[in-house]
C-alpha cells in the first residue's frame, strides 16, 4: 500500500494501522479503548441515515469506515473518490471476514438499538 515515490504527505497508511483504526472503533462501546465521541457520533449519523435499510457492506460499512478513517485522518486531503475507494476496499475485506462481519453487525445493530 505504501509507495515510496510519493511524498510523506500522499503516502496511504499501511493496512495495519488502518485495521488498527477499525478494530478500535469495532470494540465495544465504553470498552477501554473504544471509540472516542467523535467515532460515535459520526457512526450515529450513518446509523440514523440508513436505520430502516437492512445491514450491508454499501452503504452502511462503507459509510462506517469512511466515518472512521476521516475521523483519524482530518488533515489528509484526498478527493472524495479517493476516500470511497479506500473506504469500500477496507469494508468488503471487513465485511467478508465472518468474524469482522459480525463485529461490523453486532456495532449496526447497537447503533440502530440506540437511535443511531
Amino acid at each position: 500500500m505504501h509507495d515510496p515515490s510519493l511524498p510523506e504527505r500522499e503516502k496511504v497508511p499501511g493496512r495495519e494501522v488502518l485495521e488498527s483504526l477499525l478494530a478500535r472503533a469495532l470494540r465495544a462501546p465504553g470498552e477501554s479503548g473504544g471509540e472516542s465521541p467523535l467515532d460515535v457520533e459520526a457512526l450515529r449519523a450513518v446509523a440514523g441515515r440508513h436505520r430502516e435499510e437492512p445491514f450491508a457492506l454499501d452503504p452502511m460499512v462503507v459509510e462506517m469506515v469512511n466515518a472512521v478513517l476521516r475521523s483519524y485522518f482530518k488533515g489528509w486531503s484526498r478527493s472524495e473518490d479517493d476516500w470511497r475507494g479506500m473506504s469500500l476496499q477496507i469494508a468488503r475485506t471487513l465485511f467478508e471476514d465472518p468474524a469482522g462481519r459480525g463485529r461490523l453487525e453486532r456495532l449496526w445493530n447497537h447503533l440502530v438499538g440506540t437511535g443511531g
